[in-house]
């Protein structure tokens, strides 16, 4: 585990229960989806691990989504 993090590089890790196993949670920044492979190949190929990711945003990305054109076109 030490050495995939320590090749990864995440932001922050943290280790943690899930559904009852053995559970972490990794912050990493990602410039394009493209990069997710990198992240999630070794903890698969090393521990047939389960991954789900999450897409966060800080305010300035939300205030770069258009959501005023958003918000007018679906309403």
């Amino acid at each position: 585990m030490a050495r995939i993090l320590e090749d990864t590089k995440p932001e922050a890790a943290y280790c943690t229960e899930q559904n009852g196993t053995r559970g972490a949670i990794l912050v990493v920044n990602l410039d394009e989806p493209s990069q997710i492979p990198a992240f999630a190949e070794p903890w698969f190929l090393m521990f047939n691990a389960d991954s789900e990711f999450r897409v966060v945003m800080v305010p300035e990305d939300l205030k770069k989504a258009g959501l005023e054109t958003l918000g007018s076109k679906w309403k």
